[in-house]
């Protein structure tokens, strides 16, 4: 079905004890996005519904695979289903906690608790952050990002957006509808990226066969990183592999950044994934070899 077609939920509706109150941004093609409340104490979260267009309709209430696609909606549906319980394993202070999954009408749904704060692009858009206020950001993300992988996870949507600053200075990692596990990989399923990622992309996670690991989070994060001192995003990917003219990220960053934390990021920044550090613990080693210097 084509996304002009999308049936999504109405404000009121309600799934298994939660109610809906609205849609999240844009549709992206494979899970849209809602706010809604849990009746029982108005707890506020965020609920990602299972509704890839490409191979499923909503009739009704009910959801159920599009002509044809019966056996690969039971596929998809069972990675959602996989992506959801992995997450679920997962407590950290700077990952967005993953409350519930659920299984109703057809679908899956995937609840998660609903955080107030100002999104990184927000940030970015109105403030330089100083050296100071970047590490103090980046350091408790980067160890919500190494609990990430060690449950086999990979989020693949690293942007600003994917960023809350919470009111009390918490910086969360947000935005996991797009999360790949280990058990994926065993089945042999593509990773898919969302769209808004592109930015952020890492070229192998646009190839049709490729080891995805974590690599392709740390360039993501590393380009996050070249935005918020530089102020401008780097090339993107693609276009590298015809005409790299990235500009190391020391040579636009203002003089009171560290040389060691810009050398790193643009190791991260590798076209390469075998050129990047190979595991975010060895990648924090490298931005904050002194961690008495970080100010």
């Amino acid at each position: 079905m084509g996304s002009d077609e999308i049936v999504y939920l109405n404000e009121g509706y309600e799934v298994e004890g939660y109610r809906i109150e609205s849609i999240i941004g844009p549709y992206d093609g494979y899970a849209p996005v809602y706010k809604a409340q849990r009746i029982e104490d108005r707890l506020a979260v965020t609920i990602a519904e299972f509704l890839p267009e490409r191979i499923a309709r909503r009739t009704g209430a009910y959801v159920e695979p599009a002509w044809g696609a019966d056996d690969a909606y039971d596929v998809e549906r069972e990675r959602f289903d996989a992506e959801a319980a992995a997450l679920a394993t997962i407590d950290h202070p700077n990952l967005q906690p993953t409350i519930e999954r659920i299984r109703s009408g057809g679908t899956s749904y995937r609840v998660t608790a609903r955080r107030s704060g100002s999104s990184l692009e927000r940030i970015l858009k109105t403030s330089v952050l100083s050296q100071r206020e970047i590490v103090e950001i980046l350091d408790p993300l980067l160890r919500g990002l190494e609990a990430l992988h060690g449950a086999g996870c990979l989020h693949m949507a690293i942007t600003p957006d994917a960023i809350l600053v919470l009111r009390d200075g918490t910086p969360l990692l947000t935005g996991m509808a797009g999360a790949w596990t280990g058990y994926l990989r065993g089945l042999g399923i593509e990773a898919i990226p969302p769209a808004k990622a592109a930015p952020y992309r890492a070229p192998e996670f646009s190839a049709k066969e490729a080891s995805y690991g974590p690599t392709g989070d740390i360039y993501a994060f590393a380009c996050l990183l070249h935005r918020a001192i530089t102020g401008q995003d780097p090339q993107q990917w693609h276009e590298r592999i015809k005409d790299d003219r990235t500009v190391p990220t020391g040579a636009r960053a203002p003089e009171r950044f560290r040389d060691e934390l810009l050398t790193a990021i643009d190791a991260g920044l590798a076209l390469d994934a075998e050129n990047r550090p190979q595991s975010v613990t060895a990648w924090r080693s490298l931005l904050r070899p002194d961690r008495r210097r970080i100010r």
